[in-house]
């Protein structure tokens, strides 16, 4: 990885495979790798690095359920992904000259990063709508790769999966297609990652030039120094990454493999971060509140009696956050045996789609209380 200062070149690295071909041998890996591990069967040696052995037997569960699930519902699987691709806008001036607005280099001044980054993100926003208005995007694609304007951090919801090490990862996609490798420069810098792709074609009478940009927020807890990037064969860029110190206590996995955060409930495994503890208002519902000089959103809602916290996922779609949970109960034996399940869903409307790993959660007397910092709403 090239670095200048505070923005880091990540290397391009062209792959010969289709994504659907590095999706199937990525499942067939975990499945011989991790399969069973749940049940103290792993079939084989676990990866050297962070120690896989301090990670909850629930974690193991759930890795188990995504690739059960990934095997099963393959072609809705690779719906969505093929759904969660982020599309690259025409490049302004601002983008094929940064210093207009990260300074030299595209280094961001002190205390205008954040913002910088999302006025650069509302512009593209902007652009790509005009396309789909002029029926430049095929009009199957306009929902997932053109949100509406308040949209422009639904991709948030997608970005982060399960990684060959069994561990979750920080993945992007992005539309590429009709660009060589060498065309592409991928950077990241504090709270951005920038996709520059730049070609040039001449004939001896004309000269055609095609530059498109997209940027997006990188979440700080993606391990920015291990950031890697595959030009795909079917020309789509992935740019992915380990996390910095998840806490896998409170991860999970919805059932369109979205990653949820576990609550964390008496008598309970605890969250890491012993120094959040939320309180409950008494305002039933979603309110957004001030949290120094930023915002935050806060939701609480009473749950039925009976629901454990470890049973409980919450996640954000757009515009939403979203609270599932599931209980089951057995009684009897034999012929007798009875299996009893409750299940119940809420959605509440947010004004922006949050970074599912900066939610916390906390179930308090049967009073669930969901906190997540807002990173655009003023």
């Amino acid at each position: 990885m090239v670095e200048h200062k505070d923005v880091r070149e990540v290397p391009v690295i062209p792959d010969t495979r289709t994504t659907e071909q590095h999706r199937r041998e990525k499942v067939s890996h975990l499945e011989k790798t991790f399969g069973g591990k749940d049940k103290g069967a792993q079939k084989s040696p676990a990866p050297t690095g962070q120690q896989l052995s301090n990670i909850q037997a629930d974690w193991w569960s759930d890795v188990n359920r995504w690739i059960r699930d990934a095997q099963r519902w393959w072609y809705d699987d690779m719906q969505r992904m093929k759904n969660s691709i982020l599309a690259l806008a025409p490049a302004d001036e601002y983008d094929l000259d940064p210093t207009h607005m990260f300074g030299p280099m595209g280094i961001f001044g002190p205390g205008e990063d954040l913002s910088a980054v999302m006025r650069k993100m509302s512009r593209q926003m902007q652009a790509l709508q005009q396309m789909a208005d002029q029926e430049m995007v095929p009009v199957g694609e306009r929902h997932a790769i053109v949100p509406e304007q308040s949209r422009m951090l639904d991709f948030l919801k997608d970005i982060y999966e399960l990684g060959d090490d069994g561990k979750v990862h920080f993945k992007a996609q992005f539309n590429v297609d009709g660009f060589k490798p060498d065309e592409v420069k991928v950077t990241a810098s504090k709270n951005r990652l920038n996709v520059m792709a730049r070609s040039q074609k001449k004939t001896a009478t004309s000269e055609h030039k095609r530059e498109l940009c997209r940027t997006i927020y990188l979440p700080p807890s993606v391990d920015q120094e291990h950031l890697q990037c595959h030009f795909m064969h079917d020309g789509v860029l992935t740019v992915e990454a380990p996390l910095k110190g998840p806490d896998y206590n409170r991860l999970t996995f919805d059932k369109e493999h979205h990653l949820g955060i576990r609550p964390v409930g008496t008598g309970h495994e605890q969250s890491q971060d012993k120094s959040i503890v939320l309180k409950p208002t008494g305002h039933m519902g979603a309110s957004v509140l001030q949290d120094g000089e930023h915002k935050k959103l806060h939701v609480e809602f009473p749950v039925e009696k009976g629901f454990d916290a470890k049973n409980i996922c919450v996640h954000p779609e757009s515009n939403e956050i979203v609270v599932t949970g599931n209980q089951e109960s057995i009684e009897g034996e034999g012929m007798n045996k009875s299996i009893h399940r409750k299940e119940f869903r809420r959605s509440y409307t947010i004004p922006e789609t949050v970074d599912p790993l900066s939610i916390h959660a906390q179930l308090v007397d049967n009073i669930l209380v969901i906190e997540a910092p807002l990173i655009h709403t003023k």
